[in-house]
């Protein structure tokens, strides 16, 4: 016992905290800014493949299947070695940047599930009550959509803080880049292995709780439409 609490004290001093916090807030950062941007391009994307013409639902098909059907470190690898030099931008906004476009693919899937489950119905009670069709779709057709996704994009949210381990591939100061860079400073392999258990700690504790959150969401809405069912098979009766 007295062993493990000198290896805690040892590695896990003030200052390794804080140099570990700091890879933390910038990877949990960058997840953020990344389920915004690609979720607002996610829906651009979904509407387009529904209600735009077919010149812009060909691209958008286009867009998706590309980003789906090839790896995601082939397009950071691209971002940071391409984009910088082209646009005079850091290496960290050329990988929030290809991570929107990347993420917004699978999302696009999503919200467009969400749509389809939309009855054509909510179109024309819209219509009769003097309803634009971009009013419809942003007061009545898209708060419900993201209503019925909210578990998908919460799991997406778990990928995307995951996948920002990528990051230190590149030199970005994330998390993993902080873990590493501490690893370094130790010889002993119960320190290094310390070190790893803990940043697997980290990455569990925020990526299972979002998880329960994803659950608890999942079973609400199993539970929401049993109800439904069983008040449609009563009012039958």
């Amino acid at each position: 016992m007295s062993e493990f609490i000198n290896l805690v004290q040892t590695v896990l001093t003030p200052d390794n905290l804080k140099f570990l916090g700091e890879g933390l807030i910038l990877s949990i950062k960058f997840s953020i800014i990344v389920i915004f941007g690609s979720l607002a391009l996610g829906i651009i994307l979904a509407l387009t493949r529904n209600y735009a013409p077919k010149p812009l639902k060909l691209l958008s098909v286009c867009y998706v299947e590309l980003f789906r059907n090839t790896p995601l470190l082939l397009w950071i690898l691209f971002a940071r070695f391409t984009l910088p030099k082209m646009f005079n931008i850091s290496a960290f906004q050329a990988i929030v940047i290809t991570f929107i476009f990347f993420c917004a693919s699978g999302l696009s899937e999503i919200v467009r599930g969400g749509l389809k489950a939309i009855g054509k119905g909510q179109f024309e009670a819209a219509e009769s009550q003097g309803f634009t069709f971009v009013q419809t779709i942003i007061y009545i057709i898209l708060p419900q959509t993201i209503k019925l996704v909210i578990p998908q994009l919460l799991q997406t949210i778990i990928t995307i803080f995951k996948d920002s381990s990528y990051l230190s591939t590149i030199g970005v100061v994330d998390f993993m880049y902080q873990g590493r860079r501490l690893m370094a400073h130790f010889f002993q392999a119960d320190q290094i292995m310390f070190i790893f258990v803990y940043m697997a700690g980290i990455y569990f504790i925020i990526n299972f709780g979002l998880s329960l959150v994803v659950r608890h969401m999942t079973s609400k809405k199993r539970e929401a439409k049993k109800r439904m069912k069983l008040s449609r098979k009563l009012q039958t009766v």
